[in-house]
């Protein structure tokens, strides 16, 4: 398969395309009030997966092969989320606010992430490498 193929098998799973629609109409404002867990936390929880999904699809463009990620990987992401946007830019900044519930909503985006998008990349990779080798 060549980038053109595993880009468009990347940007094409539902899920994603999904929470791409979902955070679209959230950030907008469309007249109406969203309920306040909805307000402060949808986006936190589409954030992981959007940010892993174009992730993803940027490394198989660079490395020309489907990239998957490892659960260290993500471990490492869902950790430096966590400390970049409930540590380090409240501290900075009163902009922002430290929520531990944020926290929670990040790991269940990464976890969904996992299982949703990269578990069923990495059967396609596996699929596609057996029937490569043998025809091969």
């Amino acid at each position: 398969m060549d980038r053109k193929s595993f880009a468009w098998l990347i940007i094409t799973r539902p899920f994603f395309l999904v929470t791409l629609i979902v955070f679209f109409f959230n950030e907008h404002n469309w007249g109406f009030s969203k309920p306040i867990y909805v307000q402060y936390y949808l986006n936190d929880f589409l954030a992981p997966t959007v940010l892993l999904t174009l992730t993803c699809l940027f490394l198989t463009l660079i490395y020309r092969d489907l990239f998957i990620f490892s659960k260290a990987q993500l471990l490492f992401f869902f950790l430096y989320l966590s400390f970049v946007f409930e540590l380090l830019l409240p501290y900075l900044s009163s902009s922002f606010t430290a929520d531990k519930y944020d926290l929670l909503v990040y790991a269940i985006g990464t976890i969904l992430f996992q299982y949703l998008i990269n578990l069923k990349l990495n059967e396609f990779k596996r699929d596609y490498r057996t029937s490569k080798k043998r025809k091969a």
